[in-house]
């Protein structure tokens, strides 16, 4: 389960920095494309914030894949204790849900 988890959390880290390079020649297209000063600027900060974005999105993945590994460590070095941890929850959640 722990390799799904990750194998899910690279898929997405390649994905996105395929979508940031995509990104990148996108706005190398519209530069050469367009004509006028003030368009191009206009151009460039869209994409520039894109960028930013996608790279935010990079970030947490990696985030997120270092405390899936953290989890899953600690789910196997005490079980049970994971265990209590996840039916305590579940049962918070239940009486918080419940009419």
């Amino acid at each position: 389960m722990e390799n799904n988890g990750e194998d899910a959390a690279a898929r997405a880290a390649v994905s996105i920095a395929a979508a940031i390079r995509r990104a990148e020649i996108a706005l190398e297209n519209v530069k050469q494309s367009l004509n006028e000063d003030r368009l191009e600027d206009f151009g460039a900060k869209a994409a520039a914030t894109l960028l930013g974005e996608a790279e935010a999105l990079v970030a947490q993945s990696e985030a997120l894949t270092r405390v899936q590994a953290e989890v899953s460590g600690a789910v196997r070095r005490n079980p049970v204790g994971a265990l209590a941890v996840a039916f305590g929850a579940g049962l918070l959640l239940a009486l918080l849900t419940r009419g």
